[in-house]
């Protein structure tokens, strides 16, 4: 199986904004802080709560979905399958994909990407051989910022 290389441009372009455009979420997750893991490259957040840590996030920017007062603009969310090291973690994980602006945002459970087909998708920086959990726009939660 194929997978997209690690781009440190991407990376340093999206990582700290999508980490920081979480901060607007705190009460969509009931969360009191949301803190960085220990290393960068993993989880991205730990929601905490009363002193707790009850939750992980993996966030990310879609680049394709400019706008995000504007309805999503496909019927499924394609969530690459290297992530599935962030699946039956011992607390629920929750992926959050912003739009480009980041005035949008979908936010969907490991439960749901569990129950999510496979699907090799062609792209532009994989041409084949890279899958993808295929998760339907519905069973997301898709949010105005």
């Amino acid at each position: 199986m194929r997978g997209k290389r690690f781009c440190p441009n991407l990376f340093d372009r999206n990582d700290d904004l999508a980490r920081t455009t979480l901060e607007y979420l705190k009460d969509f997750f009931g969360i009191d802080e949301f803190k960085d893991t220990e290393n960068k490259y993993t989880i991205d957040r730990a929601g905490w709560r009363n002193g707790n840590h009850v939750l992980n996030i993996e966030v990310e920017i879609k680049q394709h979905w400019k706008e995000g007062h504007r309805p999503f603009p496909f019927l499924e969310i394609n969530l690459p399958t290297r992530k599935v090291k962030y699946i039956g973690l011992e607390l629920p994980t929750f992926f959050v994909i912003f739009s480009a602006d980041c005035k949008g945002a979908i936010v969907f459970s490991d439960r749901m990407v569990e129950k999510a087909p496979k699907e090799e998708v062609p792209n532009r920086y994989v041409s084949r051989g890279e899958y993808f959990f295929k998760i339907p726009i519905e069973n997301a939660a898709v949010l105005t910022l």
